[in-house]
């Protein structure tokens, strides 16, 4: 029993080996690697600022350099057009025989005489490079050349579609263009129209009121068309195209109407400052020719 006792007490003396923690001191993984290797974390976000800043200025400094590229190159088609009218201007051109322009696709116009040549090109990452080029025929066969190039003309929009021809001035000397894709019929609710100057190849107008079938004064300064408002009024409008402005020319008056239901009705410039309305009534029966019901003539301002 004292062997017993005397066991106890030496065993109770001794005391059990306890499991030591470490307090938590909040640090992240992240920062205690930092501390590992001696990297304060501050400056790590400071090298990855200035890498983003790095990368900011080579993207600043790449654009630049394609805005000066796509600066020279407009330049230098600018230069080119400019000297190609030059060379071109009113030129008669007789195709010499071989493939020099088998990859120019010709077709009339809607206008006069005027035939069209379309020259395909793919795109390039600065736009559009198909053109047109505006020409009549004579009677050689030769061309005589008006428009070498609508991308060419000085005024004229950068945009995928083509201006293409709506009418044209006795000697030549303006045409009025409007804007659609080639190959497609005209829009005939877009009412933008250019006015080009053939021996300058320069815009020299624009408007985006005119009606599709307008009809253009000599100088090619006004356009006049026929009007029918919500209140069956007729209207002779005219467009002064410097301005960009239409006004009334005439109404119908005295119980003459310039169109109704039986009649037809043409306008025509006399001069820059005279316009003749003709009525035409059309014959019930088919194959009558119309007889005119009314004339008058308009003198605008």
């Amino acid at each position: 029993m004292c062997y017993y006792i005397a066991i106890n007490q030496y065993f109770g003396n001794l005391t059990m080996p306890t499991k030591k923690t470490i307090r938590s001191t909040g640090a992240r993984p992240a920062d205690a690697a930092a501390r590992h290797f001696g990297v304060p974390k501050q400056d790590k976000q400071m090298g990855m600022i200035f890498v983003i800043f790095l990368l900011f200025v080579s993207l600043a400094i790449i654009s630049f350099a394609l805005y000066r590229v796509y600066n020279e190159q407009t330049r230098l088609l600018s230069v080119i057009d400019s000297l190609s009218y030059e060379v071109s201007e009113q030129q008669v051109v007789v195709l010499p025989d071989g493939a020099a322009e088998s990859n120019i696709q010709y077709k009339d116009s809607e206008v006069a005489d005027l035939r069209l040549g379309y020259k395909p090109c793919p795109a390039t990452f600065t736009g559009p490079c198909d053109d047109l080029m505006i020409y009549r025929l004579l009677e050689n066969g030769s061309k005589e050349v008006l428009v070498p190039s609508v991308r060419g003309l000085s005024g004229a929009p950068l945009t995928n579609e083509l201006l293409q021809p709506l009418a044209i001035n006795t000697d030549g000397s303006r045409i009025a263009f409007g804007a659609w894709a080639y190959g497609s019929t005209p829009n005939e609710n877009d009412g933008r129209v250019w006015i080009v100057e053939t021996a300058t190849g320069k815009v020299l107008l624009q408007s985006t009121i005119v009606p599709y079938n307008a009809v253009y004064s000599p100088d090619m300064l006004n356009a006049a068309y026929f009007v029918e408002t919500d209140d069956g009024e007729e209207h002779v409008m005219v467009i002064d195209l410097e301005k960009n402005e239409d006004y009334l020319a005439a109404r119908a008056t005295g119980g003459t109407t310039y169109k109704d239901g039986e009649a037809k009705v043409s306008i025509n410039w006399l001069d820059n400052n005279t316009i003749a309305v003709i009525e035409y009534d059309i014959p019930a029966e088919e194959g009558m020719p119309p007889t005119i019901s009314g004339e008058r003539e308009i003198t605008i301002n």
